[in-house]
């Protein structure tokens, strides 16, 4: 929410996220100024960070879905299937992404053959 509000010129109000949220309009615009106050109201941060912060949420992710994956047939295919609609995997320097764009675009052609 912030971050939309933080980079684009048009976005939803606190009402509109309350209620996606699950929460009441009061406590989002508290968790908000809390959130700013705790940050300085800095809200930019560096492509490293961001990059270093994404990184550890994926590899967090990654390894819960490994641990709560069997080898029983019924759970073969919520293991197979991504956590993450926009992975990216680094190794020996080379990035390889899947973004949630090209997996919508290759279903769509599937789905029209």
């Amino acid at each position: 929410m912030l971050a939309a509000k933080f980079f684009d010129d048009q976005y939803y109000n606190n009402a509109y996220y309350a209620k996606i949220g699950g929460v009441a309009p009061l406590e989002l615009n508290n968790l908000e100024v809390e959130f700013l106050f705790m940050n300085s109201f800095t809200l930019f941060v560096t492509t490293d960070t961001y990059m270093q912060y994404y990184q550890e949420l994926c590899n967090h992710f990654m390894n819960v879905e490994l641990r709560s994956c069997s080898c029983n047939p019924s759970s073969s295919a919520r293991c197979r299937k991504p956590l993450l609609p926009h992975i990216t995997t680094t190794t020996n320097n080379t990035t390889t992404e899947v973004s949630t764009q090209q997996q919508q675009s290759q279903q769509q052609q599937s789905q029209q053959q």
